[in-house]
């Protein structure tokens, strides 16, 4: 029938706007489907999904900001499986949910979600940044210096120019480095022996088993940052032959 179509259209038009960063056309469409046919079920199920992942993403960043990074990631995730091809929100959900695993010092995770926002949007500044920034924590100079020259590439007032000059400086501090004799392995350690040894002295040099005096943990801090950096470039089989 003549609604039938007519209610089909509707559908599809509310799909193609919710797809293409335009929410509340895409809503009012679907209630204007709804209008004409109030047991239209297609349209009444794509607004609650779309209602729910918009939700989600505002549970989330209220409990990001209350610092309850658990239930953030809990929300963003939420967010993300309620409509995955929803790529507009699906990119902020995914930057969302790095900056919480960040807090959580789980960079890896972080990492792989910043890496999922940026293939959904490449132009992602901020998302640049925020991987420049984990990066710099896990000793991965070069490649932050990467990521902040993209955000300011792609923003020049996102404040990246000093962290350029940091990562660069850090890039050439670390360049001088005896990774070997940080980790006290030979050039020919292997991947058990460069694990088991970092392990060893990650333990040793934890800031919180030295923490009896102030200078203590500021030492403390800098080696566990040595070793850190150490085990990041010679575990990677790729970054140990560059290096």
């Amino acid at each position: 029938s003549e609604l039938a179509s007519n209610v089909e259209f509707l559908y599809v038009r509310g799909l193609a706007l919710c797809y293409n960063g335009q929410p509340e056309q895409a809503k009012k469409t679907w209630m204007e489907a709804l209008r004409q046919d109030p047991d239209n079920s297609t349209c009444r199920v794509a607004l609650k999904r779309m209602n729910r992942q918009e939700e989600a993403k505002e549970k989330g960043n209220t409990a990001f900001k209350s610092g309850n990074y658990d239930a953030a990631v809990t929300h963003y995730t939420e967010g993300i499986e309620q409509d995955p091809n929803n790529k507009t929100i699906v990119q902020a959900l995914y930057a969302n949910r790095a900056a919480a695993y960040h807090k959580q010092k789980k960079n890896k995770e972080a990492i792989a979600d910043c890496d999922k926002a940026l293939e959904i949007n490449d132009g992602y500044a901020k998302v640049y940044l925020r991987r420049g920034d984990i990066r710099m924590e896990m000793g991965e100079y070069e490649e932050a210096s990467r990521d902040f020259n993209k955000a300011h590439q792609l923003d020049p007032n996102i404040g990246a120019r000093q962290k350029i000059r940091d990562a660069e400086l850090e890039a050439k501090k670390a360049a001088r480095k005896d990774y070997y004799k940080i980790l006290g392995v030979e050039k020919t350690a292997s991947e058990d022996e460069i694990k088991k040894s970092y392990k060893k002295l990650a333990l040793k040099w934890h800031p919180d088993k030295n923490s009896a005096s102030e200078e203590q943990r500021l030492e403390a801090e800098a080696k566990f940052k040595d070793i850190s950096e150490a085990y990041s470039v010679l575990s990677d089989s790729q970054k140990r032959q560059r290096y």
